[in-house]
């Protein structure tokens, strides 16, 4: 079933699947709810589990607005609250992956009575920007602003100069197919103004996953042995590492039981 929540002006689409024990998915940037549903999450969780499946802002089914200033962390952490209020939702299990793990993370950081069960897949537990400036990877202010102009105008080649991953010219194709281009690219401009590092949330148990091979890989194992959180691994880069979805519910599951 299709929902809307209402927050500041703006409409935030998530999809609800299953009876039983709350679990809000949030997907990545330029990713909606359907992918979990494409990759078959939903119907691997949605037979013991109410899977809330959300829309970020600017995603999906939800508001578009070119305006970087309505994504910022805290505007989109009070987004996912806004979804949960209007599905009823107390307290849930949260899964986010990529970006989307990000936004679970500093929900459970802001609000841990709103968040049972967290989970993490392909994020770095470290902070990356002394390693990224130190590879000369942090682009200046101007340039951001510029490829941002390129993208309000069209120019699709202005968002992939940014992206962080090199990507297939098939799954730019279907990217773009999927995505209004001035909305994602203001979405990756806040990101670049206020980029997430992340934070164990205190007393809520974590699982943090990603593939072996993701380029953060080693260094992830480093960090996760510091922090209160268990660790998984699945095959496969950052992509392998959401799709498809049997070897990660395989490997996250037993976290999440008896939820499930």
């Amino acid at each position: 079933m299709d929902y809307t929540a209402r927050y500041g002006g703006f409409e935030i689409a998530y999809t609800v699947h299953g009876e039983g024990p709350p679990l809000l998915l949030v997907p990545g940037i330029t990713q909606s709810a359907q992918r979990w549903v494409e990759a078959g999450y939903v119907d691997a969780l949605s037979s013991s589990r109410r899977v809330v499946s959300v829309d970020p802002l600017g995603h999906g089914r939800s508001s578009k607005t070119s305006d970087i200033e309505a994504y910022t962390a805290n505007r989109l952490t009070d987004h996912l609250l806004a979804v949960t209020d209007d599905a009823g939702i107390k307290s849930a299990d949260v899964w986010g992956y990529s970006r989307g793990a990000s936004m679970a993370g500093r929900l459970a950081n802001g609000h841990p009575h709103r968040v049972g069960r967290l989970v993490v897949g392909g994020i770095p537990l470290f902070d990356t920007r002394p390693i990224m400036q130190a590879l000369g990877m942090v682009p200046e202010r101007d340039v951001v602003d510029e490829r941002h102009r390129r993208c309000l105008e069209g120019d699709w080649s202005a968002y992939w100069e940014g992206f962080p991953l090199p990507l297939p010219d098939e799954v730019k194709a279907d990217i773009a197919s999927r995505n209004d281009l001035g909305s994602i690219s203001a979405c990756a401009v806040a990101g670049y103004l206020d980029p997430a590092v992340w934070q164990a949330p205190p007393g809520v148990d974590t699982l943090a996953y990603w593939g072996r091979d993701e380029i953060f890989h080693d260094l992830n194992v480093e960090a996760a042995a510091d922090q209160p959180i268990r660790t998984a691994l699945v095959d496969g880069g950052h992509a392998e590492a959401f799709f498809p979805a049997e070897p990660v519910v395989a490997e996250v599951g037993a976290f999440l039981n008896p939820s499930i």
